[in-house]
């Protein structure tokens, strides 16, 4: 049996549907099966139904919830002279503890291969003014001329955007 497809106007695709899947063109294979993992139970294949369940918690095999404080706690770590950031550092603040001048250089992706997206904030927490730099190929955007901290306390944020560019804002002289 044919079916013919709804004309755009016709408001009847539900019935269209139906169609179909009586004639078995819809249907899913019971061989197919529901993968499940951290925080997601009850998969199987499809030869019966499945109802899956959701484990929230804290853990690394449970799903998060928006007040959990992997989403709500940002770590820092505190640095008392000129620094690389390294992967560990990623979505955290750096707190640059210094009495004179530092710098924090940011590293080319050759090096230290951050995820596009990645955001870590900078914060000049001692008197000496930071300095944000960027290693070899990497080019920094920002909507100053200048990548300095503007005092103690300032704080900046840098924000991968591409393999080897990252975009500064913040408290910036």
């Amino acid at each position: 049996m044919t079916v013919p497809l709804p004309s755009p106007d016709d408001t009847d695709w539900y019935d269209w549907a139906q169609q179909i899947d009586d004639q078995g063109r819809n249907a899913v294979r019971t061989t197919r099966t529901i993968a499940t993992g951290a925080g997601l139970s009850g998969g199987g294949d499809l030869s019966a139904d499945r109802t899956l369940s959701v484990s929230f918690g804290t853990t690394s095999t449970t799903a998060t919830r928006g007040d959990d404080a992997r989403f709500t706690t940002v770590t820092a770590s505190t640095q008392t002279a000129s620094y690389v950031p390294v992967l560990a550092d990623a979505g955290s603040v750096i707190e640059m503890n210094v009495v004179g001048g530092n710098t924090v250089t940011i590293p080319p992706n050759s090096s230290v291969a951050f995820p596009i997206g990645t955001v870590i904030e900078v914060c000049q927490v001692g008197t000496g003014q930071t300095t944000i730099s960027f290693g070899s190929g990497v080019t920094l955007q920002s909507p100053t001329s200048t990548f300095t901290t503007r005092t103690q306390y300032s704080s900046v944020s840098a924000r991968k955007r591409g393999t080897n560019v990252w975009l500064l804002a913040g408290d910036l002289t």
